[in-house]
């Protein structure tokens, strides 16, 4: 047979799952209607009655490289915060994970947490595998029997685990990740998947954003309320000094069209007296791969370290000058968080640090864009150490004051007492 050369549902959501990901038992029907206000879509399979959110489950398929520190297997931002979060409530709830399949045991407890293994996300498959996977998937939610399942982020995995959950009964919480998701989705998700993903937002029990701008677009845009739950971080145990760092640091996934590397690289050419480094698994097609890693070799002062151990991460930051950002939209970026515990300054060509953080310096952090501007940037603040030294400690300052997981938990403790107070099933005041 035949394969598809594309994935199942991937990291980022991004045409990674095929049109034929559209049938079993009644989900079947909820993804080939065309009519996203059906009976079929916005109904659930047995009659809803007050829901007890005891048991809780997070569907984030590359959290397991977290929960066992791998590198290869780790997602990104969005699957590390549900890694911390899904921790820091396991004293409170009977907390699991649905994740990928690895090898690992089908169900396997750690650090509190009880993960279950679903099926291997970002490989290729053919459509009877996909039939499988879903089939995988369906089983392990069932299985689980959870009150509230909460996804985040991936707006083709988002809407298929709405349709279960409302198969399956419990409720359904979205937790924003990407602008992206919510302002451009049809970029990541399109047709019969699409429409999915469209009425699994504008039915969910809750939804929770990073920031004001997404709670804006969730109001307008899906005729929604949301609840603006920031990221949250654990402090440093450790600060190194200021005069010790030695590198301006990126790190991210290697892809061209959200987070674009190439630019770093850019960045690098223009500034020869500056050490550099990178971080990050490759995401990207053959040719922009093979380009970029031509260009890495061929720039003396920068160096790719590869993907790293999650917790290995942190040294880095330790001994960087600088964290420079070069997406071209975010929700609200895990490094910016990782770098101003570790009283590291963040650089960003085209998001701005001021929406997260408010500092009393002669600095913004923001190029708005320009690559002149971001260079000019990070050649004054690695170079002023002065200027280094007081902005830096004033962002940690403010990280630690707005920006703990104890406050993310506690956020969520709140709404999750809410949503045990009855099923909201079209309504989410929750704000």
């Amino acid at each position: 047979m035949k394969r598809l050369q594309r994935h199942h549902f991937g990291r980022s959501g991004r045409r990674t799952v095929t049109d034929a990901l559209t049938a079993t038992n009644r989900v079947n029907v909820a993804i080939l209607c065309d009519d996203t206000n059906s009976e079929t879509l916005t109904q659930p399979a047995r009659q809803r009655t007050i829901v007890s959110v005891d048991t809780i489950c997070f569907v984030s398929l590359s959290a397991y490289g977290y929960f066992v520190d791998n590198p290869e297997i780790a997602g990104g931002g969005a699957q590390r915060q549900f890694y911390l979060l899904s921790r820091a409530l396991s004293d409170d709830y009977n907390v699991h994970v649905i994740v990928g399949d690895y090898g690992q045991p089908e169900r396997v407890v750690h650090d509190g947490v009880t993960l279950h293994r679903a099926y291997k996300p970002d490989t290729e498959a053919t459509v009877v595998d996909q039939f499988q996977q879903l089939h995988r998937l369906a089983m392990t939610i069932r299985s689980v029997d959870a009150g509230v399942y909460i996804s985040r982020g991936n707006p083709r995995l988002a809407g298929v685990v709405w349709a279960l959950v409302r198969l399956f009964g419990g409720q359904w919480l979205y937790h924003v990740a990407s602008d992206g998701h919510i302002e451009t989705p049809e970029e990541y998700v399109s047709g019969p998947l699409g429409r999915l993903y469209w009425t699994a937002i504008t039915h969910a029990d809750a939804i929770v954003v990073q920031t004001d701008r997404q709670n804006q677009v969730i109001t307008r845009r899906y005729g929604q309320q949301s609840t603006v739950i920031p990221n949250g971080y654990p402090p440093a145990e450790e600060i190194a000094p200021q005069d010790d760092r030695e590198f301006v640091l990126w790190i991210g996934r290697l892809e061209p069209d959200e987070k674009r590397p190439d630019l770093f690289v850019e960045l690098a050419e223009q500034l020869p007296e500056t050490a550099f480094r990178m971080l990050g698994p490759w995401e990207a097609h053959d040719t922009y791969r093979r380009r970029l890693a031509d260009r890495i070799e061929s720039t003396p002062n920068l160096t790719y370290e590869g993907a790293v151990e999650p917790e290995a991460v942190y040294n880095y930051y330790d001994q960087a000058l600088a964290c420079v950002n070069t997406s071209a939209i975010e929700g609200f970026p895990n490094t910016f968080l990782e770098a101003w515990r570790a009283e590291t300054v963040v650089v960003s060509l085209a998001v701005d640090p001021g929406r997260f953080i408010d500092i009393d310096a002669d600095w913004t952090g923001f190029a708005d864009g320009s690559m002149d501007t971001l260079t000019q940037q990070v050649r004054e603040i690695t170079t002023d150490e002065t200027l280094r030294k007081t902005v830096a400690q004033q962002c940690r300052e403010q990280f630690e004051q707005r920006y703990s997981v104890e406050a993310l938990a506690s956020k969520y403790r709140d709404l999750l007492a809410l949503l045990g107070n009855g099923p909201s099933h079209h309504d989410n005041r929750l704000s």
